[in-house]
């Protein structure tokens, strides 16, 4: 699937919510997006993601371009959170134009 997406450059939108991709899963279709500039929306809810501070940052070096991203109701590992909340202020930095950020649920 993600070498798929190599050959959607015009894609704007990209909804894959409820997949169970996981961190790994996750990182390899957001590196996949790479090439996709003209995507503006990105849902990766309910992923079983286990470190969202990882994934924002793959985010924020493939995608900096996306407006609209969704990660709500992935699991966070509670001795985790300091470093996860680190990273992910991290990658805001880089994705200048993101306006809507969902992050509800995320435990």
């Amino acid at each position: 699937l993600a070498n798929s997406l190599l050959l959607f450059f015009r894609l704007r939108r990209l909804d894959m919510r409820n997949n169970s991709l996981g961190t790994a899963g996750s990182q390899a279709i957001i590196k996949s997006l790479r090439c996709c500039r003209r995507l503006r929306y990105l849902r990766i809810d309910e992923n079983k993601i286990n470190d969202i501070g990882d994934v924002m940052q793959s985010i924020s070096g493939n995608c900096c371009h996306v407006s609209r991203l969704g990660l709500q109701s992935n699991q966070q590992p509670a001795h985790n959170l300091k470093s996860i909340v680190s990273k992910i202020l991290v990658a805001l930095r880089n994705l200048a134009q993101l306006f809507y950020l969902n992050l509800n649920n995320t435990n």
